[in-house]
């Protein structure tokens, strides 16, 4: 779980640069739009000029050329605007795998949090009952006959009963604090 967990984090963080992308992908259609409208004005405005002009006065060519000229950029211009649907589009993909990859790394932790064993102690694991890759039942650490996954010993009150030989109590007699010392703590 931990594994798949991370896996998804990446993912996410993955969608997150998409959608960046995408917005980026998106301000610059929006400009490659108003970049095209501005042409596309330019065009028509010459040939509103070229029309205006009495016929005999202008080479049909030139009158030709500027109507070509316009619907060009006509044509660039609903290029520009379906690119920028199309960029809009992207973001709003990018906004949802963004979501189902923020679902996908909560229930990862759902999950990791549900394979996790914590004592209602602190202290330290003097008994492993069940050794990695065993599968336990829910109900195992609670079941009055079932083994014990751990013990837990609380290493701030511990209570140790010592047999020593009888010659050997004058010498803790009367006193109050007994040291010892062990490998485990």
């Amino acid at each position: 779980p931990a594994a798949e967990l991370r896996q998804a984090e990446v993912q996410l963080a993955d969608r997150r640069v998409r959608h960046d992308i995408a917005k980026l992908t998106a301000e610059t259609s929006a400009r490659r739009l108003e970049a095209a409208r501005i042409e596309r004005d330019k065009w028509k405005a010459q040939l509103e000029r070229n029309q205006a002009i009495d016929p005999a006065l202008i080479p049909p060519k030139d009158l030709e050329d500027s109507q070509f000229a316009f619907q060009a950029a006509e044509e660039g211009c609903r290029i520009a605007e379906l690119e920028s649907r199309r960029a809009e589009v992207e973001i709003g993909a990018a906004a949802n795998a963004i979501a189902e990859f923020e679902s996908r790394v909560e229930y990862q932790k759902l999950r990791l949090a549900e394979h996790a064993i914590v004592s209602p102690i602190d202290g330290v694991v003097s008994e492993r009952g069940i050794r990695g890759g065993e599968t336990i039942s829910p109900t195992a650490s609670t079941a009055s006959s079932a083994t014990p996954l751990f013990v837990v010993t609380d290493a701030d009150n511990l209570i140790c009963y010592l047999r020593r030989p009888q010659r050997e109590l004058p010498m803790i007699l009367g006193s109050k604090q007994v040291t010892f010392r062990t490998d485990a703590v």
